[in-house]
Formats: structure tokens, sequence, C-alpha cells
């Protein structure tokens, strides 16, 4: 029976997971914060808009209308981030080898960046056909986040203090947006 793993430690997540514990939400939000901020980060905009395209739960049925309880397992959000098509597929039991606990971007030349959680590290890859470099990082990507970009002795607050107002407002944005999604794909609650 398919498992679920914490997204930040990649340990096996113990809960009874019930609605709002599904991927929208506990994973959602952590997608599109990395997302959000990358594009920033390349000139981006903030711009976003996603919709619901399949949200089942870990043993593939679909979530119903009404369904108050059950979280979702996996998810299939499609829409744009800084006007960039975007389909961002997330999912709660991808087990302990990896390989559905990241991220995958799909560049217009064929090549694939591929963030995956496998254990108690991060992969990156780039892809280019049967061609893979990759890269093994000790730790989670949330580690080194927190500990480097906002907490660290160059932290956000010193660098940019009025960003910090900023990033708080994105992060507000995202899960509004993502309970919204909830509220369309199970119906007001």
């Amino acid at each position: 029976e398919p498992i679920a793993l914490n997204f930040a430690t990649g340990e096996p997540d113990a809960r009874t997971l019930r609605h709002p514990d599904g991927v929208i939400l506990d994973i959602g939000t952590h997608v599109l914060a990395m997302l959000r901020e990358t594009v920033l980060y390349l000139g981006g905009s903030d711009d976003m808009t996603l919709q619901v395209v399949t949200a089942k739960d870990r043993l593939g049925r679909e979530i119903a209308t009404g369904d108050l309880t059950t979280a979702e397992g996996e998810a299939h959000l499609q829409g744009s981030i800084s006007g960039v098509p975007v389909d961002i597929w997330l999912n709660k039991y991808a087990g302990p080898a990896g390989g559905q606990k990241g991220l995958r971007f799909h560049l217009r030349d064929g090549r694939i960046v591929s963030h995956d959680r496998r254990g108690a590290e991060d992969v990156l890859e780039l892809i280019k056909g049967k061609e893979i470099q990759r890269w093994h990082i000790p730790g989670t990507i949330y580690e080194h986040c927190l500990a480097e970009h906002i907490l660290g002795a160059k932290s956000l607050f010193e660098r940019d203090p009025h960003q910090v107002s900023r990033t708080t407002r994105r992060r507000v944005e995202e899960v509004t947006l993502l309970l919204t999604l909830q509220q369309q794909l199970r119906g007001p609650h």
C-alpha cells in the first residue's frame, strides 16, 4: 500500500491524512513558492493562474465534489506563472526511492531539469536525451533556503528589507489560490 513521505524530510509520514492535508495545500504551497521565487529571480513577474486538472486519493480514485474528508494523494495543476505555461504534478506517495517528490522543468530545447527528493538528500539532474548530469545535495532544499537565504549571514532581512513584505504577500497569494482551487474541486466549505 502506498506510504506518504514528509516533503521536507523525506521520512515516512505516519499521520492519517485527511482533507485539507492532501497534496494541493501540503505540497502545493512549497512547490508554488519555489517556482515563483525562481521565476522572479530570473526576471519574471508575480502573475499566476492555476486550475485543477485532476485530483485523486492515495489509491488513485478521483476526489468527488462534496468530499470534505479524503486527502488528495496526487493532483495535476495547470496554468501559468509569469506568463510561462506550467503543468504541476503533485504526489504525496512517491516512496523512499524518490522519482516523484520534486520538480521537473521541461525546457523548450528538449532538456529537462529535475530536482528530486531521495532519502536524506536532494538530487539535481540536467537531462538531455540519454545524457544525464547529476549532483547530490545533502540535506533538504528547505534547510538550504532557510539557512542561506532567509536566516543566514546575508539574510533577506539584511539584503533587502522591503522584499520581506513582498515575499510574505506572495506566500499569502499562493495559499489563497490553493484554497480557491480546493473550493472549486470539493465545493464550498
